[in-house]
């Protein structure tokens, strides 16, 4: 033997939310336990003339659903607890990287003028600088005798680096005093000074051309 009860989930469903949504901008758990009353009285009307099993049935409806919903709503508790867990360690492993960095910086005797650049990227720029500019400079000389820097060489030198480790392509300039304007990648621009010198380091996308593309260019 079947037992249906009329109207079936839909029509309870009507009476759940009937009140909530047109009066009250409230939480689907809230809803529930504030329309409880008007429910029950709903279901009292609506089940009056039924029999005992179809109200066991209703009341099975009712149970189901709330179970639900609190599964619901603790599950959706959970993600914005550790979304909020992982943005906080995010935060506080970008603070202390940065602490890091300008202690680095402060010991090299470096100025950051301006970057667009991960910081072990940045970090990996300052070391290799200063080893290159420690490596000109012999231990047996003397301050007087001390040779200078070859701003060339240092930007060859950085470029290679950064090309080997992160991929083409890289782009270097090294001196006292010059001017620039330059389009780089995203993530891939720093620009500080050391000692007397200045660097600018960046990186620009690089595409590969196919014979076939470059016939059709040199046609045109």
């Amino acid at each position: 033997m079947r037992f249906v009860v009329p109207g079936g989930p839909q029509k309870l469903r009507k009476f759940f939310f009937r009140k909530g949504e047109s009066n009250f901008q409230l939480s689907q758990s809230h809803q529930l336990c504030f329309c409880a009353p008007f429910i029950l009285k709903q279901l009292y009307s609506f089940f009056s003339t039924q029999t005992p099993f179809c109200i066991f049935i209703g009341l099975i409806y009712i149970y189901i659903y709330i179970q639900l919903m609190d599964g619901k709503l603790k599950q959706e508790k959970q993600q914005a607890m550790q979304i909020q867990n992982k943005a906080a360690s995010l935060k506080l492993r970008s603070a202390n990287e940065d602490v890091k960095l300008a202690a680095v910086a402060i010991s090299f005797n470096v100025r950051l003028r301006s970057s667009d650049m991960p910081t072990h990227m940045q970090e990996h720029a300052l070391r290799s600088t200063r080893s290159l500019l420690d490596s000109v400079v012999s231990t047996k000389t003397t301050t007087k005798t001390r040779p200078k820097p070859n701003p060339t060489l240092l930007a060859r030198a950085l470029k290679k680096e950064f090309d080997l480790s992160y991929g083409p392509a890289w782009h270097c300039v090294v001196g006292a005093s010059f001017g620039s304007f330059v389009t780089h990648s995203p993530g891939g621009f720093v620009y500080f000074s050391i000692d007397s010198l200045s660097v600018l380091l960046f990186q620009t996308e690089v595409k590969l051309v196919t014979e076939a593309q470059q016939q059709l260019l040199l046609r045109n």
